[in-house]
């Protein structure tokens, strides 16, 4: 497909898109289901979900910055937008009725067709790269890193520093994985980075399922391997337009609850 041609196509999806949400809004506006203030929300929640894809693709085209910087950003907004897409999936779904249900399945069906072809544009790709050659890489004193097993990328990062909204400066264990972010007391540092040290992913989840619910969400137990936020397939569940928790499935099709 030509770059023109790619152009075409995106236009169409994103009107596609459009019309789906003008349909949506006519169905929440004449709803008599819903309080007014509520039908207003959602009514925002379907705009905003169709002007993130939008944001997206102007991203792609901006004249700013290099094409893979563009790409990316291109990327985190359609991340957004399907997140958005989701919550409004949900918020149809309580209506419960064959028209909601209908316009969710649409409206799934226009947004799909609109991120393809933008990341078409965008050129987007799995990322470079390969199995790595060892699970946990040190960066630093108490700093480590989860490696993708499947690409070698950062699949989540374990580090001492103090909370961006900490009140008293003490510094703290921070962990960022593939959906969330916390921070652990430093009375557990000696058993983490020990474990981290010693390369023994499972063990550091074992541990850290005593301090969060889910342990290290970047970690498969079924495959004893941690993955990045590219390699999960990730599925976000709302109810009725308010966030619920995240599944993953990891490549070689574990599905587990990372997030809740």
């Amino acid at each position: 497909m030509s770059g023109e041609e790619g152009r075409a196509e995106v236009r169409e999806q994103i009107e596609r898109l459009e019309a789906v949400k003008d349909f949506i809004i006519g169905f929440l506006e004449a709803s008599p289901v819903r309080d007014a203030a509520t039908r207003e929300m959602w009514v925002e929640d379907a705009k905003e979900a169709f002007y993130d894809v939008v944001s997206a693709y102007d991203a792609l085209r901006a004249g700013k910055g290099e094409k893979e910087e563009r790409a990316a950003s291109a990327a985190s907004l359609l991340e957004m937008a399907r997140s958005r897409v989701n919550q409004v999936s949900s918020e149809l779904k309580a209506f419960n009725t064959d028209v909601a249900e209908d316009l969710c399945k649409r409206l799934i069906e226009a947004f799909e067709g609109a991120s393809q072809a933008i990341s078409l544009q965008a050129g987007a790709k799995r990322p470079p790269g390969g199995p790595p050659s060892k699970a946990v890489d040190k960066l630093g004193e108490d700093s480590y890193v989860l490696l993708c097993s499947s690409c070698g990328k950062v699949a989540a990062v374990f580090r001492t520093d103090v909370p961006k909204l900490s009140t008293t400066e003490e510094k703290a264990i921070l962990f960022e994985g593939v959906t969330r972010s916390n921070h652990f007391d430093m009375t557990n540092a000696g058993v983490i980075f020990e474990r981290l040290e010693q390369g023994n992913v499972r063990g550091l989840n074992d541990y850290v399922e005593h301090l969060v619910e889910g342990g290290v969400d970047a970690y498969c137990p079924n495959c004893d391997r941690a993955y990045c936020k590219d390699h999960w397939d990730l599925e976000e569940e709302w109810d009725e337009g308010f966030y619920d928790c995240t599944y993953g499935t990891c490549p070689e099709g574990h599905r587990r609850l990372l997030d809740d």
